[in-house]
């Protein structure tokens, strides 16, 4: 029972930690297929992030994640949140952001409202998109795609100063990471244990 009672709280502990993390992208400048890169912060691909990126008027550019998934990855239904940049701010420059998936075409699954870049200079604005549920399969990018809405050019900075973050509880992405193999380690040996017992205790009543 001991034995159990140690996994019960080993999974609790270890599952609590993994689920007060939130995952953040920052967008670069540099490019991809789909259009542009954007980095897990803290992931090894974030090499730092320079440079802007021109949105013309009436169209759009497309960030997907610098790695692919490894497996099958569930984002539950969020508001997803993050920052918009404009190397010169105006109120004639307007965005929307929408976030997705990449598998060689863009699958929105949510589209934020419009937003206006009059923010001050060396800032960004603001936004918050909700996204509903959504499965990134093995081997796609998860992907954001940011449009020019307003009737002016504007260019975005890609110097850290535009991001998008994925609230807590996240899931693995874009790999299962270490708590997520000790809950299944845990929860394997614990469903052992409680087999062995009752075996044990089946044999001593024979």
């Amino acid at each position: 029972m001991a034995f159990l009672l140690a996994g019960a709280v080993l999974v609790s502990m270890v599952g609590m930690a993994s689920a007060h993390n939130s995952i953040t992208w920052d967008f670069d400048s540099e490019t991809t297929t789909a259009g542009r890169e954007m980095e897990r912060c803290g992931g090894p691909g974030d090499n730092g992030q320079t440079g802007s990126v021109l949105i013309t008027a009436g169209n759009s550019v497309i960030w997907t994640s610098d790695e692919a998934a490894a497996y099958d990855v569930g984002f539950s239904a969020q508001t997803w949140n993050g920052q918009i940049a404009a190397v010169t701010p105006s109120s004639n420059k307007k965005f929307k952001v929408e976030v997705g998936m990449w598998d060689g075409t863009f699958h929105s699954k949510g589209t934020s409202g419009e937003y206006t870049l009059d923010h001050p200079s060396g800032q960004g604005r603001a936004f918050n998109v909700q996204v509903i549920a959504f499965t990134v399969p093995e081997d796609k990018w998860v992907a954001v795609k940011v449009s020019n809405t307003g009737g002016v050019d504007f260019n975005a900075e890609t110097d850290g100063s535009c991001l998008i973050v994925y609230p807590p509880p996240k899931p693995d992405y874009p790999y299962p990471e270490l708590s997520t193999l000790v809950l299944l380690s845990v929860g394997l040996l614990t469903l052992i244990g409680y087999v062995g017992l009752r075996r044990r205790r089946n044999n001593e009543l024979e």
